[in-house]
């Protein structure tokens, strides 16, 4: 079944069973990707049977974009929210803030995030990938009022963020890394 990127259940209100199951979605796309999570794997989370899973959205296919479209509107409305906070004058280290503020209250976001960011070849999700990929950079470029090298700046770093935390890379874990994790935290690489 084909979908395209105006499928209006994507944005439809959903029961409390339906949002535990999303819930449950999330974490397992989260952790295995969208190949390896199975609608099976995801009702055990939920508590529900495979086939209540499927009958609520259709298909896995229609459950991840489900999930990915709550990602990314997470994402889109911390940025917008850190925006009207710092009253027309947003700057990339107030953004880089707000996003490390969503990643400590749900790091499933952020590794979702990537999974979604891989999927940009996928022949049904690729088109959903690349455009909210665009629609995030719009935000920070035109709603934030980035300009484009502060832009460019900010969307590489925050890529580099999601990296790290989808490898689960610590600052203790080496010298490299230390680099790469104090990179993204802005303190000054060690030389």
């Amino acid at each position: 079944m084909s979908i395209s990127p105006t499928t209006p259940d994507l944005d439809r209100d959903l029961t409390p069973r339906a949002r535990d199951v999303v819930a449950a979605a999330r974490s397992e796309f989260a952790a295995h990707g969208y190949a390896g999570a199975t609608t099976d794997a995801i009702a055990r989370r939920a508590g529900v049977s495979q086939p209540y899973v499927v009958r609520l959205f259709g298909s896995k296919e229609r459950l991840f974009l489900r999930c990915a479209r709550e990602t990314q509107q997470q994402i889109i409305d911390n940025l917008r929210e850190t925006a009207a906070a710092a009253n027309g004058r947003t700057a990339p280290e107030d953004l880089g803030h707000g996003f490390m503020t969503l990643l400590a209250k749900d790091p499933v976001s952020v590794k979702l995030m990537h999974q979604i960011n891989s999927l940009g070849r996928h022949p049904e999700l690729g088109a959903y990938a690349r455009e909210w990929f665009a629609e995030v950079y719009d935000v920070v470029r035109n709603e934030c009022g980035l300009d484009t090298e502060a832009a460019l700046g900010f969307m590489s770093r925050g890529m580099l963020i999601s990296t790290l935390v989808s490898l689960d890379l610590q600052p203790n874990t080496g010298e490299k890394t230390f680099e790469l994790v104090n990179f993204v935290g802005g303190a000054p690489a060690q030389a």
